[in-house]
């Protein structure tokens, strides 16, 4: 037996713990994947048994900075300071953003799609069709269908090849 299955078991053994302390299950608290974040925060903020240090402070090569640290060099700012501060950052993020979308249309191409072409279609909608589960967790993506009319460079009409339902 390899010595990392034991460490695999003692961490999948301290996330169920994890998971059942958090979750309320009397009042069927069953969506737990949507709080992984949250328990591998808790899991990589604590001192490891066995290493005597945080998992995080190891694998990034510095001290965890939270906001709850009695550390973390958060700074009051007054209210009109951080609102400029804010807005300054914005401004300078958008135009970067909006640069990236300059640079990346330049070199895109329209989809080419025909009339008789298989699709796969997205249904976002469907995401919130499996109660419980996290929308990330459940396919959005449809398919297959054939393009049965081009509607616009990128709106079709489609029929479902295994019920011959048009969409």
């Amino acid at each position: 037996m390899n010595t990392t299955d034991g460490l695999v078991e003692r961490f999948m053994a301290t996330l169920q713990i994890l998971i059942v302390t958090f979750m309320d299950l009397q009042h069927h608290q069953t969506a737990w994947d949507e709080y992984l974040n949250e328990f591998m925060l808790a899991y990589n903020s604590n001192v490891h048994e066995s290493t005597k240090f945080l998992p995080f402070n190891l694998v990034h090569d510095h001290r965890l900075r939270s906001l709850v640290s009695p550390d973390s060099g958060v700074q009051s700012v007054p209210h009109i300071e951080y609102a400029i501060q804010t807005k300054d950052f914005l401004s300078k993020n958008h135009h970067s953003q909006a640069k990236d979308a300059i640079l990346f249309n330049e070199h895109r191409q329209e989809p080419s799609i025909r009339v008789g072409d298989k699709v796969l279609t997205n249904f976002p909608v469907h995401s919130n069709a499996a109660p419980g589960r996290a929308a990330k967790l459940v396919r959005s993506w449809c398919g297959y269908f054939r393009v049965t009319t081009i509607l616009s460079p990128d709106c079709f009409n489609v029929v479902d090849i295994a019920t011959s339902k048009v969409w």
